[in-house]
């Protein structure tokens, strides 16, 4: 038997479910977000959320007598344009700005001087907005990566960062015609060393991290897959 675990990291909280190669679910769990201030949210609340939410639905496997270590492919989607920055130990170093932060005006001037017109990147309520707003607080440049909540979980399962999907990164500017970022988000102020490398969505990414599989009680062979938004 061959199980998949999708994980769901949305507004109100994180999500999960187990299901078999026929697409049927096995198990679910679900556990909503502790914010103390939602202008200013440690993105590590996250992961602590997502373990709490992995093992709960392990939990649920078992009073099923389903044996969870056949649990071998995994993804994860989060609430699309929410982003923030980490340093290369994947600490987050800024705040989490969330989908819905706006009124970046000074960062939505910049973007309308260099994007293409009518660009999905324009705006005072964008992802790249956003970002840029976020490389301006990090004022000791101790970033190494911009991540979006997607990306942020499966570096924490791969204990490696810097790798995305296209969907997430659509918002960010991403060009999906040329597989390429474009170089005139560079002239933004937005740092090309941050920007992640970008996989299709379902591209394998890389076995989960075994210090990691232990703490949660998952298979060491456990596939970790190129996730997508929430929307």
């Amino acid at each position: 038997m061959i199980l998949s675990l999708g994980i769901d990291i949305g507004t109100s909280g994180v999500k999960t479910a187990t299901i078999n190669i026929k697409g049927e679910v096995l198990s679910t769990s679900s556990i909503k977000h502790i914010y103390q201030n939602s202008d200013n949210i440690n993105p590590s609340l996250w992961w602590e959320t997502v373990k709490k939410a992995i093992k709960l639905n392990l939990i649920n496997l078992k009073k099923k007598k389903i044996n969870f270590f056949k649990i071998v492919n995994l993804a994860v989607d989060g609430t699309s344009g929410t982003v923030l920055l980490a340093n290369e130990k994947l600490q987050p170093i800024t705040r989490a700005l969330m989908y819905n932060a706006s009124g970046f005006i000074k960062e939505a001037k910049i973007i309308e001087k260099y994007s293409p017109e009518n660009h999905i990147a324009k705006g005072q309520n964008t992802t790249l907005a956003r970002a840029l707003r976020l490389i301006k607080e990090d004022k000791n440049r101790n970033a190494k990566y911009l991540m979006h909540q997607a990306d942020f979980i499966v570096a924490n399962l791969l204990k490696k960062g810097g790798l995305s999907d296209e969907n997430n990164t659509l918002k960010l500017g991403y060009d999906i015609n040329k597989n390429a970022w474009p170089e005139w988000i560079i002239k933004t102020g937005l740092k090309k060393k941050l920007l992640p490398k970008v996989y299709p969505v379902g591209t394998r990414l890389g076995k989960i991290n075994e210090i990691i599989a232990k703490e949660l009680g998952l298979n060491e062979k456990t596939n970790i897959f190129a996730g997508t938004t929430d929307s």
